[in-house]
């Protein structure tokens, strides 16, 4: 562009550097009677990024512009978490089950029951397992967590009621099992088991347990998700 005399001769100075104008573009080339470059588009096809989100997925160049592809699949297939997508940071997946542990001892009278569970879930949704004995019969009350009645935080802890199911044979077994903690520390803290059978159980089969106690030994832990 600044053309010089340089030992007789005119030599040419500060060419024209032609660069791609956009991300959908490839630098071009100077036409040399008019100085001005050609601005060449991208194959129709070839990456880009339309709207700095991350978001959105398989943004491409179509006759030069990009064009944003369809949204990011967030669902990572957890009924316990909601699956969003923030533009900055991607996927995200926030908790709202209640989880609860818990192991110990509770009795009736002089009569033992032992007792250990996890249960995870929200209304309607359930996962974990439920271990229970009557010491005095030697009777069982054990299996899966099959539906969670409520999950929910209190000001010390919290209260999730669950429904465990326990097949002998082909008969069904179920119990609605209401688990309560009521703070930190060794018992007598609060923490507090109750078991219900069933009004429609085989109580020829099934073991019969109506009780509610607190624990004498152990603890439940309701878990910040």
């Amino acid at each position: 562009r600044t053309d010089t005399c340089q030992n007789g001769s005119c030599v040419g100075g500060n060419p024209v550097v032609c660069i791609a104008s956009d991300q959908c573009h490839v630098a071009g080339t100077c036409d040399p009677s008019t100085g001005a470059c050609s601005n060449p588009a991208k194959d129709n096809g070839a990456s880009c990024n339309a709207d700095n989100n991350v978001c959105t997925q398989n943004d491409t160049c179509v006759a030069g512009v990009c064009t944003p592809g369809g949204p990011l699949n967030c669902d990572d297939n957890d009924a316990c978490t909601t699956d969003t997508c923030n533009p900055t940071n991607g996927c995200l997946h926030t908790s709202i089950c209640g989880k609860m542990t818990g192991g110990g001892q509770i009795f009736t009278g002089q009569n033992k029951r032992s007792f250990g569970f996890n249960a995870r879930g929200i209304a309607g949704i359930a996962s974990g397992h439920f271990n229970y004995v009557i010491h005095p019969t030697k009777k069982k009350i054990n299996g899966p967590v099959k539906f969670i009645v409520y999950a929910t935080a209190t000001l010390n802890g919290g209260e999730m009621k669950f429904r465990v199911d326990m097949t002998i044979g082909t008969t069904t077994c179920q119990y609605f099992i209401t688990a309560t903690d009521n703070g930190e520390g060794k018992p007598p803290n609060g923490d507090h088991l109750k078991v219900e059978s069933f009004a429609t159980n085989d109580t020829s089969v099934c073991p019969v347990e109506n009780v509610s106690e607190d624990l004498t030994a152990g603890n439940i832990q309701w878990h910040k998700q």
